[in-house]
Protein backbone atom coordinates (compact mmCIF):
# COMPACT_ATOMS: atom_id res chain seq x y z
CA UNK A 1 0.00 0.00 0.00
CA UNK A 2 1.57 3.27 -1.00
CA UNK A 3 1.81 6.08 1.60
CA UNK A 4 -0.43 9.07 1.17
CA UNK A 5 1.93 11.95 0.51
CA UNK A 6 0.48 15.41 0.34
CA UNK A 7 2.24 17.66 -2.03
CA UNK A 8 2.62 21.27 -1.10
CA UNK A 9 2.91 23.70 -3.89
CA UNK A 10 5.31 26.50 -3.33
CA UNK A 11 4.65 29.54 -5.37
CA UNK A 12 7.67 31.72 -5.97
CA UNK A 13 7.11 35.30 -6.98
CA UNK A 14 9.79 36.30 -9.45
CA UNK A 15 9.65 39.93 -8.19
CA UNK A 16 10.57 38.76 -4.69
CA UNK A 17 13.60 37.04 -6.07
CA UNK A 18 14.61 40.18 -7.86
CA UNK A 19 13.88 42.54 -4.91
CA UNK A 20 15.97 40.65 -2.38
CA UNK A 21 19.30 41.45 -4.00
CA UNK A 22 18.08 45.04 -4.63
CA UNK A 23 17.28 45.48 -0.92
CA UNK A 24 20.66 44.07 -0.01
CA UNK A 25 22.36 46.48 -2.36
CA UNK A 26 20.40 49.42 -0.93
CA UNK A 27 21.34 48.38 2.58
CA UNK A 28 25.01 48.19 1.58
CA UNK A 29 24.80 51.63 -0.04
CA UNK A 30 23.19 53.05 3.09
CA UNK A 31 25.86 51.46 5.24
CA UNK A 32 28.59 52.95 3.05
CA UNK A 33 27.00 56.40 3.31
CA UNK A 34 26.81 56.13 7.10
CA UNK A 35 30.45 55.06 7.27
CA UNK A 36 31.52 57.90 4.99
CA UNK A 37 29.54 60.50 6.97
CA UNK A 38 30.86 59.20 10.28
CA UNK A 39 34.40 59.13 8.93
CA UNK A 40 34.07 62.63 7.55
CA UNK A 41 32.71 63.95 10.85
CA UNK A 42 35.52 62.21 12.75
CA UNK A 43 38.14 63.69 10.42
CA UNK A 44 36.52 67.15 10.56
CA UNK A 45 36.30 67.29 14.34
CA UNK A 46 39.78 65.89 14.92
CA UNK A 47 41.32 68.16 12.31
CA UNK A 48 39.98 71.31 13.94
CA UNK A 49 40.57 69.94 17.41
CA UNK A 50 44.23 69.39 16.56
CA UNK A 51 44.38 72.76 14.86
CA UNK A 52 43.03 74.49 17.95
CA UNK A 53 45.26 72.48 20.26
CA UNK A 54 48.31 73.34 18.21
CA UNK A 55 47.51 77.05 18.29
CA UNK A 56 49.16 79.01 21.09
CA UNK A 57 46.84 80.07 23.88
CA UNK A 58 45.88 83.72 23.99
CA UNK A 59 47.51 85.19 27.04
CA UNK A 60 48.49 88.58 28.35
CA UNK A 61 51.97 88.45 26.82
CA UNK A 62 50.84 87.54 23.30
CA UNK A 63 48.03 90.11 23.25
CA UNK A 64 50.32 92.66 24.89
CA UNK A 65 47.92 93.16 27.80
CA UNK A 66 48.81 93.09 31.46
CA UNK A 67 46.56 93.48 34.46
CA UNK A 68 47.06 95.51 37.61
CA UNK A 69 45.18 97.09 40.50
CA UNK A 70 44.32 100.70 41.20
CA UNK A 71 46.90 102.64 43.26
CA UNK A 72 49.67 100.26 42.14
CA UNK A 73 52.72 101.46 40.26
CA UNK A 74 53.06 99.81 36.86
CA UNK A 75 55.41 100.31 33.93
CA UNK A 76 53.93 101.48 30.66
CA UNK A 77 55.20 101.68 27.09
CA UNK A 78 53.79 102.78 23.76
CA UNK A 79 51.24 100.39 22.26
CA UNK A 80 50.91 98.36 25.44
CA UNK A 81 47.53 97.87 27.12
CA UNK A 82 47.08 97.74 30.88
CA UNK A 83 43.87 96.19 32.18
CA UNK A 84 42.28 97.75 35.25
CA UNK A 85 39.02 96.71 36.92
CA UNK A 86 36.78 99.04 34.91
CA UNK A 87 38.73 99.71 31.71
CA UNK A 88 41.85 99.06 29.68
CA UNK A 89 44.42 101.85 29.33
CA UNK A 90 46.74 102.13 26.34
CA UNK A 91 49.64 104.55 26.04
CA UNK A 92 49.65 106.10 22.55
CA UNK A 93 52.88 108.10 22.79
CA UNK A 94 53.81 111.68 23.61
CA UNK A 95 53.98 115.05 21.94
CA UNK A 96 56.62 117.62 22.81
CA UNK A 97 56.70 121.33 22.04
CA UNK A 98 58.43 124.50 23.17
CA UNK A 99 56.69 127.64 24.36
CA UNK A 100 56.12 130.11 21.53
CA UNK A 101 56.71 133.10 23.82
CA UNK A 102 60.21 134.62 23.38
CA UNK A 103 60.79 135.21 27.12
CA UNK A 104 59.73 131.72 28.21
CA UNK A 105 61.90 128.62 28.15
CA UNK A 106 59.15 126.09 28.84
CA UNK A 107 58.83 122.63 27.36
CA UNK A 108 55.40 121.07 27.13
CA UNK A 109 55.14 117.29 27.01
CA UNK A 110 51.74 115.72 26.48
CA UNK A 111 51.24 112.02 27.22
CA UNK A 112 48.43 110.48 25.17
CA UNK A 113 46.30 107.64 26.52
CA UNK A 114 43.28 105.73 25.27
CA UNK A 115 40.68 104.40 27.72
CA UNK A 116 38.37 101.59 26.58
CA UNK A 117 35.68 99.33 27.95
CA UNK A 118 34.18 97.15 25.22
CA UNK A 119 33.07 99.46 22.43
CA UNK A 120 33.20 102.56 24.66
CA UNK A 121 36.42 104.55 24.43
CA UNK A 122 37.81 108.02 25.03
CA UNK A 123 41.12 109.80 24.72
CA UNK A 124 42.91 111.28 27.74
CA UNK A 125 45.89 113.64 27.53
CA UNK A 126 48.21 114.24 30.47
CA UNK A 127 49.57 117.76 30.02
CA UNK A 128 52.90 118.62 31.63
CA UNK A 129 55.27 121.56 31.43
CA UNK A 130 58.75 122.16 32.76
CA UNK A 131 57.67 125.21 34.79
CA UNK A 132 55.71 122.93 37.14
CA UNK A 133 57.86 119.79 37.30
CA UNK A 134 55.79 118.28 40.12
CA UNK A 135 52.61 118.30 38.07
CA UNK A 136 52.42 114.92 36.42
CA UNK A 137 48.83 113.77 36.74
CA UNK A 138 45.48 114.14 35.02
CA UNK A 139 41.94 113.50 36.27
CA UNK A 140 39.22 112.20 33.95
CA UNK A 141 35.67 110.84 34.08
CA UNK A 142 34.72 107.53 32.52
CA UNK A 143 31.39 105.69 32.74
CA UNK A 144 30.19 107.74 35.69
CA UNK A 145 33.33 107.46 37.83
CA UNK A 146 36.34 109.76 38.28
CA UNK A 147 39.91 108.49 37.91
CA UNK A 148 43.43 109.89 37.95
CA UNK A 149 46.58 108.97 36.02
CA UNK A 150 49.79 109.92 37.84
CA UNK A 151 53.36 109.57 36.54
CA UNK A 152 55.01 111.89 39.09
CA UNK A 153 56.69 109.10 41.07
CA UNK A 154 58.62 107.88 38.03
CA UNK A 155 61.86 109.80 37.26
CA UNK A 156 61.93 108.37 33.74
CA UNK A 157 58.18 108.83 33.25
CA UNK A 158 57.76 105.16 32.37
CA UNK A 159 55.64 104.17 35.37
CA UNK A 160 52.15 105.27 36.28
CA UNK A 161 49.60 104.93 39.04
CA UNK A 162 45.87 104.96 38.30
CA UNK A 163 43.53 105.86 41.16
CA UNK A 164 39.77 105.60 41.32
CA UNK A 165 38.63 108.76 43.12
CA UNK A 166 34.92 107.94 43.25
CA UNK A 167 32.84 104.88 44.03
CA UNK A 168 29.23 105.03 42.87
CA UNK A 169 29.87 108.71 42.12
CA UNK A 170 30.99 109.53 45.68
CA UNK A 171 34.46 111.07 46.14
CA UNK A 172 36.48 109.24 48.76
CA UNK A 173 40.11 110.31 48.21
CA UNK A 174 41.97 113.61 48.73
CA UNK A 175 41.54 115.94 45.78
CA UNK A 176 40.70 119.45 44.63
CA UNK A 177 37.51 120.54 42.88
CA UNK A 178 38.08 123.41 40.45
CA UNK A 179 34.74 125.06 39.67
CA UNK A 180 33.95 127.34 36.74
CA UNK A 181 30.55 128.87 35.90
CA UNK A 182 28.04 126.89 33.87
CA UNK A 183 26.23 128.62 31.01
CA UNK A 184 23.17 129.15 33.19
CA UNK A 185 25.33 130.77 35.87
CA UNK A 186 27.06 133.03 33.35
CA UNK A 187 23.75 134.29 31.97
CA UNK A 188 22.38 134.94 35.46
CA UNK A 189 25.54 136.80 36.52
CA UNK A 190 25.46 138.99 33.39
CA UNK A 191 21.91 140.02 34.20
CA UNK A 192 22.81 140.67 37.84
CA UNK A 193 25.93 142.84 37.44
CA UNK A 194 25.87 143.76 33.76
CA UNK A 195 27.86 142.32 30.91
CA UNK A 196 30.80 144.75 31.21
CA UNK A 197 31.24 144.10 34.93
CA UNK A 198 30.87 140.39 34.30
CA UNK A 199 33.88 140.31 31.96
CA UNK A 200 35.96 142.35 34.42
CA UNK A 201 35.15 139.88 37.19
CA UNK A 202 35.71 136.96 34.84
CA UNK A 203 39.22 138.19 33.92
CA UNK A 204 40.20 138.55 37.57
CA UNK A 205 38.71 135.21 38.56
CA UNK A 206 40.34 133.35 35.67
CA UNK A 207 43.74 134.82 36.60
CA UNK A 208 43.49 133.88 40.30
CA UNK A 209 42.08 130.45 39.48
CA UNK A 210 45.01 129.86 37.14
CA UNK A 211 47.47 130.84 39.88
CA UNK A 212 45.66 128.66 42.40
CA UNK A 213 45.71 125.64 40.10
CA UNK A 214 49.43 126.14 39.44
CA UNK A 215 50.06 126.10 43.19
CA UNK A 216 47.90 123.00 43.68
CA UNK A 217 49.61 121.32 40.74
CA UNK A 218 52.98 122.02 42.33
CA UNK A 219 51.69 119.99 45.31
CA UNK A 220 50.72 117.26 42.84
CA UNK A 221 47.10 117.45 43.90
CA UNK A 222 44.49 115.60 41.87
CA UNK A 223 42.30 118.32 40.37
CA UNK A 224 38.74 117.58 39.27
CA UNK A 225 37.21 120.19 36.96
CA UNK A 226 33.48 120.84 37.42
CA UNK A 227 30.87 123.33 36.25
CA UNK A 228 28.76 125.26 38.77
CA UNK A 229 25.75 122.98 38.53
CA UNK A 230 24.54 119.82 40.21
CA UNK A 231 25.99 118.38 43.40
CA UNK A 232 29.03 116.43 44.54
CA UNK A 233 29.12 113.87 47.33
CA UNK A 234 32.13 113.20 49.58
CA UNK A 235 32.70 110.21 51.84
CA UNK A 236 34.16 111.32 55.19
CA UNK A 237 36.33 109.36 57.61
CA UNK A 238 33.29 108.47 59.76
CA UNK A 239 31.52 107.05 56.67
CA UNK A 240 29.14 109.99 56.61
CA UNK A 241 28.35 111.59 53.24
CA UNK A 242 28.76 115.33 52.73
CA UNK A 243 26.92 116.83 49.77
CA UNK A 244 27.91 120.14 48.20
CA UNK A 245 25.67 122.15 45.88
CA UNK A 246 27.93 123.45 43.10
CA UNK A 247 25.38 125.99 41.87
CA UNK A 248 26.35 128.28 44.79
CA UNK A 249 29.69 129.01 43.05
CA UNK A 250 30.69 131.23 40.18
CA UNK A 251 34.38 130.40 40.23
CA UNK A 252 35.69 128.45 43.19
CA UNK A 253 37.97 125.84 44.71
CA UNK A 254 36.95 123.02 47.04
CA UNK A 255 39.65 121.24 49.03
CA UNK A 256 39.03 117.69 50.24
CA UNK A 257 41.51 115.89 52.50
CA UNK A 258 39.67 112.58 52.47
CA UNK A 259 38.61 112.92 56.09
CA UNK A 260 36.76 116.11 56.91
CA UNK A 261 34.02 118.00 55.12
CA UNK A 262 35.34 119.72 51.98
CA UNK A 263 36.50 123.30 52.43
CA UNK A 264 35.42 126.20 50.25
CA UNK A 265 38.87 127.73 49.87
CA UNK A 266 39.88 131.29 49.09
CA UNK A 267 41.38 130.82 45.65
CA UNK A 268 42.93 134.30 45.77
CA UNK A 269 45.08 133.20 48.73
CA UNK A 270 44.98 129.45 48.30
CA UNK A 271 48.26 128.65 50.10
CA UNK A 272 46.93 129.52 53.57
CA UNK A 273 43.79 127.40 53.31
CA UNK A 274 45.68 124.57 51.69
CA UNK A 275 48.39 124.30 54.36
CA UNK A 276 45.84 124.56 57.16
CA UNK A 277 43.18 122.21 55.84
CA UNK A 278 45.15 119.60 53.91
CA UNK A 279 47.67 119.21 56.77
CA UNK A 280 50.52 118.43 54.40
Amino acid sequence: MEPNIEQTQININPEQVINKPQKSIKFIYALIVVVLVAGGFFFYTNFFKNKIQNQPLINNEQTNIKSTEYDSKVKFSEGEKIQFKNFALEYKGKEEEKSSLPDENITYINYLFSITNGEISQEVTLYTDSSIPQHKNITFEFLGEIYNIDISSSPNHDELVVSQLTTDGIISKPCVISITPADKTINALKKEIGEENFYIEADDSIFYMYEAENFLSSKNMKIISKKSEGTLKFKLINDKIAEVDLSQFYWGVLLFNGKEEPLKADYVDIEVDFEKYMKI
